[in-house]
């Protein structure tokens, strides 16, 4: 009968692996310009392109700030 030789953990020390979907997550892909400009549009505002370009660049980072500090932790 062969050993099991796997690492035995502790249920405290436990952490699951996490596939690499999971891990492609953090890399959060941009919106398309004119797909950003059409949602704030038919929301009701009215930016110039470098407001929406600003705003765009803002969700973003909030976005992956947001899934790698909150959801992969």
């Amino acid at each position: 009968m062969k050993k099991d030789h796997r690492r035995r953990f502790k249920k405290d020390n436990f952490k699951p692996r996490m596939s690499k979907s999971i891990y492609s997550i953090t890399h959060v892909q941009k919106l398309p310009f004119e797909k950003s400009k059409k949602i704030l549009s038919d929301a009701g505002f009215s930016l110039s392109d470098e407001e929406i370009k600003e705003i765009s660049e803002l969700i973003h980072k909030i976005a992956e700030l947001t899934i790698k500090e909150f959801i992969l932790k």
